[in-house]
């Protein structure tokens, strides 16, 4: 059962502001890995926008990183290391029409499948 606290916090992830949690852990890196994070996370908000079906997203921790589910319309897949995951060297520029096009397709995931059936 969740708190009133867990909700509140829950709710205002879902309006786009920040959890103190979430906010903690890209506080935690060293100030060009947490610039490129906030770049990703931001890569990541607008795509949502920007993608049919996928409503708002909740940002939140798993696995003690910030992850971004679809709440709203569960039709996205929240990613894990194996052959899934996206590795970027801090050093490089983000890859952004790369990452748009993976970022889309891991919050469609489920939408695929829900039209093959």
């Amino acid at each position: 059962m969740k708190t009133s606290t867990t909700k509140k916090a829950a709710a205002n992830r879902r309006l786009g502001r920040s959890d103190p949690a979430v906010d903690g852990v890209f506080d935690a890196y060293p100030k060009p890995v947490k610039a490129k994070l906030l770049a990703l996370r931001r890569l990541i908000l607008d795509t949502a926008k920007a993608t049919q079906g996928v409503g708002e997203l909740e940002e939140t921790l798993k696995w003690g990183q910030p992850s971004y589910l679809t709440t709203e319309s569960k039709s996205g897949s929240t990613n894990y290391s194996g052959n899934r995951a996206i590795l970027l060297d801090a050093a490089d520029g983000l890859p952004d029409a790369e990452l748009r096009h993976c970022v889309g397709l891991a919050l469609t995931y489920h939408l695929g499948k829900r039209k093959a059936k």
